[in-house]
């Protein structure tokens, strides 16, 4: 059953890339090409997803997976999102720490130690797979659930705050924008749900979140950009 829904999660997802690279080819805009950039991530995070679940986990793709779906993917929709509405200063300075706590979390999850024990056919949680810290000569290190949970946690915060605020500022002039805002919020907690509950041991509610969260990202950007005004438009 979850192949059913990962595959179509990951081809949404690089469908929605390369619409985000033709928007930036037409009118070259920061947040399109960061844009682009996340849904791609997304795509392969859904990849290794669906991977997994015909041949099995092993530790290189449990690291793609977990490096793009819960490090890197939600702080690229954030930048984009910093980037649209308080425009290119604010934009680079949200890029540059984002950046930062992006190649921490890639150094930890290349070297962190994978628990092989926990990785089965089934999707096993972060807090299964790495320890909270983990050694490097003689450091003790964080591992990369301390990432995930920085990046995700206040990306997504940044993402559905954007939203949320351009909703309610254009729901009386622009129910169309304020309705597409509504749907990108929703859209992004979506996979988080999903992730909570494969920390409770429902690893098929992850793919389902995958490919609903897609889903509605792309409703929601196709509906708020085809409104008079761009997407999370100040």
């Amino acid at each position: 059953m979850d192949i059913a829904l990962t595959v179509p999660a990951a081809l949404i997802s690089i469908g929605f890339a390369v619409r985000m690279v033709r928007d930036y080819v037409r009118r070259p805009r920061p947040h399109a090409a960061v844009w682009a950039g996340a849904f791609a991530t997304y795509a392969l995070a859904t990849a290794a997803l669906a991977w997994a679940t015909m041949f099995g986990w092993t530790p290189a793709i449990f690291r793609v997976f977990y490096l793009f779906g819960a490090i890197v993917n939600v702080p690229l929709l954030a930048i984009g999102s910093v980037y649209l509405v308080f425009g290119d200063a604010k934009g680079r300075a949200a890029a540059t720490v984002a950046a930062i706590v992006i190649i921490l979390g890639a150094f930890a999850v290349l070297l962190a130690p994978v628990d092989v024990t926990e990785l089965g056919t089934a999707t096993p949680a972060g807090s299964d797979v790495y320890a909270k810290t983990f050694n490097a000569g003689n450091a003790n290190l964080p591992g990369p659930r301390l990432f995930a949970g920085v990046a995700g946690g206040v990306a997504a915060i940044v993402v559905v705050g954007l939203a949320v605020a351009s909703a309610a500022k254009w729901w009386r002039r622009n129910p169309r924008l304020a309705k597409g805002n509504v749907l990108i919020a929703v859209g992004t907690l979506i996979p988080a749900f999903g992730g909570s509950m494969t920390a409770f041991g429902d690893a098929g509610g992850l793919a389902a979140s995958l490919l609903a969260g897609i889903a509605t990202l792309w409703w929601g950007y196709t509906l708020a950009s085809t409104a008079r005004h761009p997407v999370t438009s100040s």
